[in-house]
């Protein structure tokens, strides 16, 4: 190996260290947040976000796709743009949350199994998931969507049963929400 691609290799991982150190400062920042400060485009990709409480954060354009969200509380958040993809909403509060142009979708085929590949890496899915499961592709059961705009979200096979709207939830053109599961509150 000649000292020129020596040198490019160092530099691709020092590229690679300084990403990931800033990923990980960013991820302590969310678990410290002093609930003024907005979370704007910070890549939160794959990290465990369960039973926080970041009531009314802002995640404009903020990467939390294959992120753990179980059970936190989102109530008045703004994620308009964020990436949600394969994310885990399951028990989450989007109660007034603002979802729109948010991705929400599945993802492409050959993504789906470069995934498949890094799991059989034994890379970080999701915690406690110890092989690669397509439920938690899309997870929103029990979630509250009440006031959440979701006018320009994918929903294609989301997984909506249990979760609860009202009559100020903004669904995609032609989604049948109750088709997939998703019940009106009455309040």
């Amino acid at each position: 190996m000649d000292i020129v691609k020596i040198i490019e290799s160092l530099i691709e991982t020092l590229r690679y260290i300084s990403v990931e150190e800033q990923r990980e400062k960013q991820y302590r920042f969310v678990l410290q947040w002093d609930r003024k400060t907005p979370l704007r485009e910070l890549d939160l990709s794959g990290r465990d976000l369960s039973g926080l409480d970041l009531t009314e954060a802002d995640f404009i354009k903020t990467n939390l796709s294959k992120a753990n969200l179980s059970n936190t509380n989102l109530r008045g958040a703004n994620l308009s743009e964020a990436n949600l993809n394969w994310a885990n909403l399951s028990g989450a509060n989007l109660s007034r949350a603002n979802l729109s142009g948010a991705n929400l979708s599945e993802r492409s085929r050959d993504k789906m199994l470069a995934w498949q590949e890094a799991s059989r890496k034994n890379l970080p899915l999701y915690p406690g998931q110890s092989a690669f499961d397509w439920s938690k592709m899309l997870r929103v059961e029990r979630a509250k969507l009440s006031g959440a705009n979701l006018s320009e979200a994918n929903l294609h096979n989301a997984k909506l049963s249990g979760a609860v709207c009202d009559i100020h939830t903004v669904w995609p053109k032609g989604f049948d929400f109750e088709g997939a599961g998703v019940k009106v509150s009455k309040i």
